[in-house]
């Protein structure tokens, strides 16, 4: 009797083995594609400083690449992430390398300079000509931690 409880438990054990195997085998994808820098648009290759993916309605996706030290924006529609389209670049008159930090809103993003030189906003209302805005006066209420600080300008 002692025997055959065993031999059914490791049947059923090496059953549960089988089962799970196979349900792994089924969940990998049939068709895998990789894209390489080289199958990218160009405005995609070569280095970038920083990266800000906004979402533009529509379901729509455009990523933009800041490069040249702050002073261009390329700017790629992602929505389709195996067929990544170059949508322009456009020239920003930013004096240094800067990091998105925020965005308070769905057509505006937050950047400070890497200088520490201070905070400018960046307009997405023409996803296709973001355009600067410094505001040398301009304080922003960030919030850390549940508490709000002010930032120096």
């Amino acid at each position: 009797m002692k025997n055959s409880i065993g031999k059914l438990i490791v049947l059923m054990a090496l059953f549960v083995a089988i089962l799970s195997i196979q349900a792994n085998a089924s969940a990998v994808s049939k068709a895998v594609e990789v894209d390489f820098p080289s199958d990218l648009p160009e405005l995609a290759q070569g280095p970038a400083e920083s990266m800000y993916l906004h979402h533009e309605g529509h379901a729509q996706e455009i990523l933009y690449l800041e490069k040249n030290q702050g002073r261009n924006l390329a700017i790629l529609d992602v929505s389709d992430p195996a067929h990544v389209k170059a949508i322009g670049q456009v020239s920003i008159a930013a004096p240094s390398t800067y990091d998105f930090v925020q965005s308070p809103s769905t057509s505006i993003a937050l950047i400070r300079y890497r200088d520490r030189s201070g905070f400018a906003v960046i307009s997405f209302k023409n996803y296709k000509q973001p355009a600067l805005t410094t505001e040398p006066n301009y304080c922003i209420q960030l919030t850390l931690s549940r508490t709000a600080r002010r930032v120096n300008c």
